[in-house]
Order: C-alpha cells, then sequence, then structure tokens
C-alpha cells in the first residue's frame, strides 16, 4: 500500500524513484526578464548534487 501524498495525482509507494531535473540556464543568473534573485543561493547546491 501506498504512503500517499497529500495533494498529489499519484500516492507514492516505498519504492518510488524519484527523478529529479534541473534546468540551470544562463537567463536566470543574468539580468533577464527571467532573473530570479535566489538563484546564487541555491546554486552551491546545485553544483553538489550534480
Amino acid at each position: 500500500m501506498g504512503t500517499g501524498l497529500k495533494g498529489t495525482a499519484f500516492p507514492l509507494e516505498r519504492d518510488t524513484v524519484l527523478h529529479l531535473c534541473i534546468d540551470m540556464q544562463r537567463l536566470f543568473a543574468d539580468q533577464t526578464a527571467w532573473q530570479v534573485p535566489w538563484l546564487p543561493r541555491v546554486l552551491p547546491a546545485v553544483v553538489e548534487i550534480s
């Protein structure tokens, strides 16, 4: 039986494997309309898991 996850369409099972895809494009760091101010803070964690 699944452990479930409130508010999700599909319950997660104990043997569920998650796939994480992080799209680190330069336009999120540079001064563009897409810039996000938190990128410098999360970048070290992204580098560590890649």
